[in-house]
């Protein structure tokens, strides 16, 4: 989220954009699922993520789905980020844990036997980006455990498959297909219904 501009003008903005592709296209009674991207220079604190996780439920009538990369341990952005999940209210963790995590954790080691942890807030990952576009396999690891196990080659730049060799982004949902299917029909609305 760019510190520029207020964080309700920004989720109006963004809001704005998308309906009006939507109207373009004639899809606005199609189900969307919006995504709050919180990394990077521009990433704001976990209360600030909750309350424009609430801006945007108040519009949708849906919690949005969180892409949170997490940092890790032992860098002062990790004790920072700990610091900051301490202190959020009932509320505030309940919204979180509304949303749903989508976490980005990915390495190089193929066929790597992959132990990661995230936020005890959420209680679990939603979904974990096990495979970037840039670079290969699932690697390291955040707070408790949450999940082990041998995941399957990726394919990206650095390797993997001739048809999806290039920019393929892969990910896990942390549950069943009728959970998933479920899931995406809590979170999602179509934009004829948004406020």
């Amino acid at each position: 989220m760019k510190r520029s501009m207020s964080l309700e003008g920004q989720l109006a903005q963004f809001m704005s954009t998308v309906a009006a592709a939507a109207r373009r296209n004639g899809t606005t009674a199609y189900p969307l699922l919006l995504v709050l991207d919180n990394e990077g220079r521009d990433r704001v604190s976990w209360s600030e993520l909750a309350r424009a996780a609430r801006i945007v439920k108040a519009r949708t009538n849906a919690w949005p789905l969180l892409y949170c990369s997490v940092p890790m341990p032992g860098t002062s952005e990790f004790a920072w980020q700990c610091r900051e999940l301490e202190a959020l209210t009932g509320g505030e963790r309940g919204v979180l844990r509304a949303c749903g995590l989508w976490i980005p954790r990915y390495g190089e080691q193929p066929g790597t036997q992959v132990r990661f942890s995230m936020p005890r807030v959420f209680g679990r990952w939603t979904f974990w980006q096990y495979c970037g576009d840039i670079s290969g396999r699932p690697k390291t690891a955040f707070l408790d455990p949450e999940f082990s196990g041998n995941v399957g080659a990726g394919f990206t730049r650095s390797g993997g498959g001739a048809a999806l060799r290039h920019f393929c982004d892969r990910n896990l949902f942390n549950g069943s297909h009728s959970k998933f299917e479920r899931f995406c029909r809590e979170h999602a609305s179509a934009v004829l219904l948004w406020r």
